[in-house]
C-alpha cells in the first residue's frame, strides 16, 4: 500500500510569525523559503510522485494552501521568470526561480528516451477551460475501459434525434452523462448513470474497486478536444508554462495581489518507446485556488462569487479525501468537476504527493491549521501497488486506434454538414458586399488576436506596451462582427456539436502526428 505524501512549503514571513513546528506533532517533511531546489530534490528523491513514475506508473502531484501561500510560486515559479532570457542567463542549467513543473519539463526533454504531450486546463466556477486556447470551453465526458473518452455529443444524437439546439442552448440526450445531467437525474430519483452501474457490479462495495480496480476505469472521466501540445525543448518548455500563466483566471485581493481563481490541472503524456511497443504515463499537476475568508479577502461582487465557489469545490475534494482515508463504499467523485477530473489520480498504483504551502504570520494561524489538517486527511488515503510498470502498448496499435476514433469524427462532422448543423456560414441576407466586409474582419479579428497572444506573453519578459491598445482594438472588431451577426438572415453560426467535433478532431491530428513522427 503506498500512500499519499506530503510536503510542508513554507513561505517567508512579513510579519509576526511562529515557528511551523508548533501547529503538528507527526513527521512531516518541512521546506522553508523561496528557493525552489529544495522542494525540487526533495520531490525526486522522496515522493510518491517521482517514485511510481520511476516505476512505470501513473503520477500526481497537488498544491494546497491558503490563497497567498506560495502554491503557484511552487508550481511555476514567479511571475515573469518564465522566459529565454532566464534560460539564456543559466547557461545550460535549469533556472533558479523556475518551479517544480518547468523543472520536471526541462528532465523529461532532457532524456531522449521520452517524448512529452501537455495539455492544460482550469476548472472555473466548477466549468473547464482549455488554457492553450483562449480559455475554449470543454466538455468532461467518462473514459471508456481503455482510459479513452467517448465522442464529445454521441454520433448517433449529432446525426438522427431532434436538433442539438433549442432557442440557441444545447439540449443534452437522455444518455448523456455530465455532471449537470448526473445532478438533475438525482434530484428526480432517476440516476441510472455509471455510479449504479458500480454498485451493482459489486465495486461499490470493494474500497478497491472504488479506488481504481481496473474494473473501475469506465468510471474515469476526461476532458475532451483539449489542445495538445508536443514538448521537445526548453523554449517549449519555457513558453507552455508561460502561456498558462499568462492565460489562467487571477485577480487580486487584500491578501494576494495575483490570486488564481481556478484550479489549474496540466497534464504530461510521457511515452517512452522499445521493443516495437511504446509505455504511457500521465504525470498530473494540480495547481488548487487558494482557499480564503472572503471576510479577511476582502472579494465583494464577482470575485466573492469565485470565492464561493472555489471553497465549495475544495469541499467536495476534502470530502473525497475523507471518503477515501476511511474506505468508505461510497467515493463522491461527481460531487464537483475537480473531483471528477481527479478521480483517475487515485488509482491502484498511482502516486500522489501533495504540497502543503502555508503562510507562518500569526493572523494567518486558523488557516495554516486547516492546510495542515487537510494533509493529515491526504496521508491517510492508500493506494494499491502492484509491480512490473505500467502498460505497453504496441505502437501500431495505438496509431490504428487513433486513426479509427479520427474517422468516425470527421464522419460525424460530414454528417452534420449534410443535416445543415455544420460550420458557420452565410445566410440569406448576406449581401456581396457584407460578405467581403464580414470576411476582412473576420481576418482582421485572427490578426488581432495572434498579435495579443503574442503581446501577453512577452509583457511576462518585462514587456507590458501595447497590450491595451490591442485588447481595445480587438473588443471593437469583435462588437462589429457580432453586430454583423445579429442581422436577421445573415449568419448562421456553426452547432455546438460541431464546434466540440472539431476540438476534438484537431486533439486527434496532434496525438497522430505525434505517434508518427
Amino acid at each position: 500500500m503506498n500512500h499519499v505524501s506530503t510536503i510542508i512549503r513554507v513561505r517567508p514571513g512579513v510579519g509576526p510569525s511562529n515557528p511551523i513546528d508548533r501547529y503538528y506533532s507527526y513527521s512531516k517533511t518541512v521546506i522553508d523559503g523561496s528557493g525552489q531546489e529544495p522542494l525540487f530534490n526533495h520531490l525526486m528523491s522522496n515522493s510518491s510522485f517521482w517514485r511510481q513514475f520511476e516505476l512505470g506508473y501513473s503520477a500526481t502531484l497537488i498544491a494546497y494552501g491558503q490563497t497567498g501561500s506560495g502554491k503557484t510560486y511552487s508550481v511555476l515559479g514567479p511571475p515573469g521568470c518564465l522566459t529565454e532570457n532566464e534560460l539564456s542567463q543559466a547557461g545550460g542549467a535549469i533556472p533558479a526561480r523556475w518551479g517544480l513543473l518547468p523543472r520536471i519539463l526541462m528532465n523529461l526533454v532532457g532524456d531522449s528516451s521520452l517524448s512529452v504531450l501537455a495539455s492544460a486546463v482550469e476548472v472555473y466556477q466548477d466549468s473547464v477551460f482549455d488554457l492553450l486556447a483562449e480559455r475554449k470551453l470543454l466538455q468532461v465526458k467518462a473514459a471508456n475501459a481503455q482510459g479513452r473518452v467517448d465522442s464529445a455529443i454521441p454520433f448517433s444524437h449529432l446525426s438522427k434525434q431532434a436538433p442539438a439546439t433549442f432557442n440557441g442552448v444545447y439540449v443534452h440526450p437522455s444518455s448523456c452523462v455530465c455532471r449537470s445531467c448526473y445532478l438533475e437525474r438525482m434530484s428526480q430519483g432517476k440516476n441510472k448513470g455509471p455510479d449504479r452501474a458500480i454498485k451493482g457490479t459489486g465495486e461499490g462495495n470493494n474500497r478497491k474497486g472504488e479506488q481504481g480496480s481496473s474494473k473501475s476505469n469506465s468510471a474515469d472521466f476526461a476532458t475532451v478536444g483539449e489542445t495538445l501540445r508536443a514538448i521537445r525543448t526548453s523554449i517549449d518548455v519555457a513558453l507552455l508554462c508561460r502561456v498558462i500563466e499568462a492565460t489562467r483566471s487571477s485577480h487580486s485581493h487584500l491578501l494576494n495581489d495575483r490570486s488564481s481563481r481556478s484550479h489549474c490541472v496540466v497534464r504530461l503524456e510521457i511515452h517512452s518507446s522499445g521493443g516495437g511497443s511504446r509505455q504511457k504515463r500521465l504525470l498530473t499537476f494540480v495547481d488548487l485556488a487558494g482557499s480564503e475568508r472572503i471576510e479577511k479577502s476582502g472579494s465583494v461582487g464577482v470575485q466573492q462569487q469565485e470565492a464561493i465557489k472555489i471553497n465549495q469545490s475544495l469541499s467536495a475534494l476534502g470530502k473525497v479525501i475523507k471518503q477515501l482515508g476511511s474506505h468508505s463504499e461510497h467515493v463522491s467523485f461527481r460531487d464537483s468537476t475537480l473531483t471528477m477530473l481527479l478521480r483517475s489520480s487515485f488509482q491502484n498504483n498511482a502516486g500522489v504527493s501533495v504540497i502543503l504551502a502555508v503562510a507562518p504570520e500569526i493572523v494567518h494561524e486558523q488557516e495554516t491549521l486547516g492546510t495542515l489538517r487537510y494533509g493529515e486527511s491526504m496521508r491517510s488515503v492508500g493506494i494499491s501497488v502492484g509491480s512490473g510498470g505500467g502498460e505497453h502498448i504496441p505502437i501500431a496499435d495505438e496509431e490504428k486506434a487513433t486513426r479509427l476514433k479520427l474517422n468516425a469524427v470527421r464522419d460525424a462532422l460530414l454528417e452534420l454538414k449534410r443535416s445543415n448543423r455544420g460550420p458557420g456560414h452565410y445566410g440569406p441576407a448576406a449581401t456581396p458586399s457584407s460578405r467581403t466586409l464580414h470576411e476582412q474582419n473576420s481576418k482582421l479579428y485572427g490578426e488581432l488576436k495572434t498579435e495579443l497572444q503574442v503581446a501577453k506573453e512577452r509583457r511576462l519578459e518585462g514587456d507590458s506596451s501595447n497590450i491595451i491598445n490591442l485588447e481595445s482594438r480587438l473588443a471593437n472588431v469583435r462588437d462589429v462582427l457580432l453586430r454583423q451577426e445579429n442581422i436577421a438572415g445573415f449568419w448562421i453560426p456553426p452547432s455546438p456539436g460541431y464546434i466540440q467535433l472539431k476540438a476534438e478532431e484537431d486533439s486527434l491530428l496532434t496525438r497522430l502526428h505525434f505517434l508518427t513522427v
